[in-house]
């Protein structure tokens, strides 16, 4: 067992090494006094058990932003990225960094935190605006004006109900489909467990969850065996990095799939470093995911995508990674909103409020990966799609097309992406 965790970390620490590296030379030089700059402020995950996602994350974050000032910044303004590590200890560091970054002047934040619950208050006391890669989650959203966006997901919530509900429409068998979850103690990850509150519309028995620590995972033999013993046909697992490795090898050694169980990680959970460590014992997981894949070269955005991972990494198709491409689509979402603020009110009466209104004001924004983009007070997420992929050779392959999310979390009483539309869509 430890003999695995040591392999795990020895993998990571190269990662997050080659990373660091890589990190001086990609943060931008400042703008000359002559030009336009726009500063955003990036919450990031560069060390620590969650840098194998946030590492290749940042980079697409920041190629992204070069793309963009490459091709003459926005409306002629360049975009300045300024931004700090949350480290293996978000709660403790989300409000140093979020009162530096303000009083740095970013006019719009990113966080690929888990400690939601501490930024989105701040985002609306201080009316900044925000966007989040994790899902959103019900405690966090406030009423109209939105400060803090979610972005390609729809929401923990609503994933998990959107599986149960691919499960329900795939079912062969005359009584239901039983499922349980795997989850972790973070406001994020408790926060997939609301979904399980829809079991019963969608027609699924949803046997029970357990609970994996935050950080620092080494052994979980026992939340599995007490998982399997209640006899689900499907687990759906979440948590990141490392974490996930322990996860997949334990569900491996146990043979839960063995047992008839089959295995579904949640967004992103296996990403292309997590199914380096697990190796052979990724193979044949599913996942649910609500933003394209390597595999999907045929896509106009994943080729855009590439050409410019290859330009600034040096990384072939097959290497550029499922949370380079997620923070590619955020960076552009959020350039997107600052396009239309500029456009409304002029780069010299350019404020967060501005900003703000022109993220809420995205409609049908097309990036070329097969699903239009929008964001509004009465949706603050626009991650409305999914698709279940599979782990093959080593890499996500999709196996159904993108469908409908059951709903978006913090959607509007009157919107159609309301969970009260569940009976609509079951």
């Amino acid at each position: 067992m430890f003999r695995h965790a040591k392999s795990f970390g020895m993998v990571a620490m190269a990662i997050l090494l080659s990373g660091a590296l890589l990190l001086g030379s990609v943060v931008p030089a400042k703008a000359g006094p002559e030009e336009r700059v726009v500063k955003i402020g990036l919450h990031l995950y560069l060390t620590g058990p969650i840098a194998t996602v946030g590492v290749p994350g940042a980079y697409g974050l920041f190629d992204r932003v070069k793309y963009t000032n490459e091709g003459g910044g926005i409306n002629g303004a360049k975009i300045e990225y300024l931004w700090e590590d949350l480290g293996a200890a978000p709660y403790g560091r989300a409000i140093s960094i979020h009162k530096r970054l303000k009083e740095a002047g970013v006019i719009l934040m990113y966080t690929q935190s888990s400690s939601a619950e501490i930024v989105a208050p701040l985002a609306k006391k201080d009316e900044i605006p925000y966007m989040m890669i994790s899902g959103l989650v019900e405690w966090i959203v406030t009423p109209p004006p939105i400060w803090f966006f979610g972005s390609i997901e729809p929401g923990w919530s609503a994933e998990l109900a959107s599986f149960m509900k691919w499960v329900k429409d795939n079912w062969t068998e005359p009584r239901p489909p039983r499922i349980g979850l795997m989850t972790y103690n973070a406001a994020a990850g408790l926060a997939v467990l609301e979904g399980a509150k829809y079991a019963d519309e969608i027609g699924v028995d949803f046997v029970g969850h357990e609970v994996q620590p935050l950080a620092a995972i080494i052994d979980t033999s026992t939340e599995w065996l007490r998982l399997a013993a209640k006899k689900p046909d499907w687990i759906y697992t979440v948590h990141y990095g490392s974490n996930f490795a322990v996860l997949v090898k334990d569900a491996a050694r146990l043979q839960i799939r063995e047992k008839g169980m089959k295995l579904c990680a949640g967004p992103g959970c296996l990403d292309e470093n997590v199914i380096a460590m697990a190796g052979k014992d990724a193979e044949g997981w599913n996942m649910i995911m609500p933003f394209p894949t390597n595999t999907q070269s045929e896509l106009l955005g994943m080729k855009i995508v590439s050409e410019a991972a290859k330009r600034y990494r040096g990384l072939d198709p097959e290497r550029v990674q499922i949370f380079y491409i997620a923070s590619w689509v955020e960076m552009a979402v959020m350039i997107e909103g600052i396009r239309l603020a500029i456009e409304k009110v002029g780069f010299e009466n350019l404020t967060r409020q501005a900003v703000r209104d022109g993220l809420a004001s995205i409609r049908d924004f097309d990036l070329g990966f097969g699903f239009p983009i929008s964001l509004s007070d009465d949706c603050p997420a626009f991650g409305r799609f999914l698709q279940i992929t599979e782990i093959r050779q080593g890499r996500v392959w999709p196996v159904t097309d993108w469908f409908e999310t059951l709903y978006v979390v913090g959607a509007a009483p009157d919107s159609p992406w309301h969970y009260s539309r569940i009976e609509e869509k079951v």
